[in-house]
């Protein structure tokens, strides 16, 4: 029995002091991880939008809100920089571009990834909301020349064969791509994986939204070619363009009524 107590006692403070090591590690690899982040992602934006001098917006998770089964806005979950310091805010939008409400969690500094947002508090940003689906959307950027507004930037989710890819693209004020990068991916080496190759991403460059299709399935229509035995990977990432324009347009359409 002393023995059995004894060992209860061993693996109780081993587990301790695993569960402190693995939080102060955290701790201690947060900030340079989200630094490597943040410089990755402005690398980034400057390619996507070359003639951009600064990008205004950041990383957001979204969700879909749906009423009566329809599509009825967005609710947002981001930060934004005012004279206290960073501030974490999750709101709504519906249709027209009009703000349904707001809550401030100022008071979270966990990464946007991490913070736990439930359909009730979705709801009280978006009364009117059903049901809220999440969306591919991972954040976006008012791309800024001479202070003036020229276009926007988008990072956004598509499915591949083999995972999620993640992927940033620019768009001017004419509707036209700028850009794009892959941002990551796990789809098969030789094959999905060259859809990160300047070859497959510069033929979005210029297209306009009812361009973003495979040749192969629309030749009449269709402006993207395909890599060669990866058709999955490729329409993922036309269709993540295409949906990401689509929905960006709904909204700034209902706003200009």
């Amino acid at each position: 029995m002393r023995d059995f107590t004894r060992m209860i006692l061993v693996l109780f403070i081993v587990c301790g002091l695993s569960a402190g090591s693995l939080a102060v590690m955290n701790a201690i690899t947060k900030d340079p991880i989200e630094k490597h982040e943040e410089e990755t992602r402005q690398i980034a934006l400057q390619e996507v939008f070359a003639d951009a001098e600064k990008f205004d917006g950041g990383p957001v998770r979204a969700w879909v809100a749906l009423s009566k089964g329809q599509e009825s806005g967005h609710v947002f979950l981001t930060r934004k920089k005012g004279d206290s310091g960073l501030t974490t805010l999750v709101f709504g939008r519906d249709a027209n571009g009009v703000t349904t409400g707001h809550q401030d969690l100022s008071d979270d500094n966990a990464r946007l990834r991490d913070i736990e947002v439930d359909q009730e508090q979705l709801k009280k940003v978006f009364p009117n909301g059903e049901e809220f689906k999440p969306s591919a959307l991972q954040g976006v950027w008012t791309a800024l020349r001479n202070g003036k507004d020229v276009g926007r930037v988008f990072e956004t989710l598509g499915q591949g064969y083999s995972g999620p890819i993640t992927l940033m693209f620019g768009m001017d004020s004419s509707g036209a791509v700028t850009g794009l990068r892959i941002l990551s991916h796990t789809e098969t080496p030789g094959l999905g994986a060259k859809i990160t190759t300047a070859q497959f991403r510069d033929q979005f460059r210029n297209k306009r939204p009812e361009q973003l299709i495979l040749r192969k399935h629309d030749p009449a229509r269709g402006q993207i070619d395909a890599v060669t035995g990866a058709t999955i990977s490729s329409r993922a990432v036309t269709r993540a363009l295409s949906t990401t324009i689509e929905s960006f347009n709904s909204e700034k359409a209902g706003g200009d009524k």
